[in-house]
């Protein structure tokens, strides 16, 4: 007897089909900034629940919010023409998230599409805390925060704590803060 190799083989035409189901996911919208009646604004996009964010429920896993309001934040910065990640003449800026706490208000699962709010709940010198609200329609899901600190990287050195770049800060003060607004999922 010789050794075989494994074959593979493409299916034959009279093989049964497995077909996605005719259910249409709903779509998601485009991020926005929604101003507020006092001259605050609230950034607003939508993330859909990914299996992989559920837990063995079937319910959004309490860490994947925390991935949320980073990629919330993101979408944020990137609406404002700015970066988590930008270099100057003296080198690389970051903003390491300094702290973090979601509170869990009701259940979210795969498939579903979540509402995201972020507004500035603080706009220190060298940090910034965001304010996030997650809802499902008019369901709060989450209210979390984030504060993150301005730094200089420099390759073999701890971050070093900077004053936000001016340019930055003033892109972030043009939203206001939520404690100026009514802040309503």
């Amino acid at each position: 007897m010789t050794p075989t190799s494994p074959s593979f083989q493409t299916p034959s035409p009279q093989a049964p089909s497995l077909q996605a189901p005719s259910l249409q996911a709903p779509s998601l919208q485009a991020p926005s900034l929604q101003t507020l009646g006092c001259e605050a604004s609230v950034f607003q996009t939508q993330r859909r629940v990914e299996f992989r964010d559920t837990d063995a429920a079937g319910i959004v896993h309490f860490s994947a919010f925390f991935v949320y309001m980073e990629q919330a934040e993101h979408e944020l910065l990137r609406s404002l023409g700015l970066s988590v990640a930008v270099r100057d003449e003296e080198g690389e800026i970051g903003w390491p998230r300094i702290a973090a706490s979601c509170e869990f208000l009701h259940p979210a699962r795969f498939e579903e599409i979540l509402d995201v709010k972020v507004a500035i709940a603080r706009l220190g010198r060298k940090s910034v805390t965001y304010d996030f609200r997650f809802a499902r329609g008019e369901i709060p899901v989450a209210h979390g925060t984030m504060t993150s600190v301005c730094c200089r990287i420099r390759p073999g050195q701890p971050p070093e704590a900077i004053e936000i770049p001016a340019g930055f800060a003033q892109k972030l003060r043009s939203l206001g803060r939520v404690d100026e607004a009514v802040f309503v999922v």
